[in-house]
């Protein structure tokens, strides 16, 4: 067993390239497993690209690390009592990186953008059971089916 690990550790230290300068706070360096097809979240249907956008955009939810819906964007939701309408009220001051502001019209406008046909995404089976979004001052209002 000695004589596995000795060669194993000289193996890994040369490796090593010494130390490294800190990265800066906007930037995000990330092992991909797969060449990155594109960077349009919407366009996504290969697990490499899927894992880039994950680190790239935010949802009005997220599953967390014990496979529970948690709010994201939105600051929780509500169901109406016929389980049709889900009403995610947004976090105040969100911004995309550049600064513009983010409103429930953007969500909105990237359903249409789902759904348009010179658009559409390979993903948008998915969305099937949703009939429309609305935005309602800063909450977006999800109507299923």
């Amino acid at each position: 067993m000695r004589r596995l690990i000795l060669p194993l550790l000289l193996l890994l230290a040369a490796c090593h390239d010494g130390p490294r300068a800190p990265l800066p706070p906007d930037r995000l360096i990330r092992l991909a497993d797969d060449e990155v097809k594109t960077l349009d979240p919407q366009k996504s249907s290969d697990l490499a690209t899927i894992r880039i956008a994950q680190d790239q955009f935010e949802g009005l939810t997220r599953i967390n690390g014990l496979g529970e819906a948690e709010p994201g964007l939105a600051s929780g939701w509500t169901v109406s009592a016929d389980g049709l309408a889900w009403r995610f009220p947004l976090r105040p001051g969100l911004r995309f990186s550049d600064g513009t502001p983010i409103d429930a019209g953007t969500f909105v406008q990237v359903f249409a953008r789902l759904r348009a046909p010179a658009t559409a995404s390979p993903n948008a089976a998915l969305f099937a059971n949703i009939d429309r979004i609305e935005a309602e001052g800063r909450t977006v209002v999800v109507h299923l089916r």
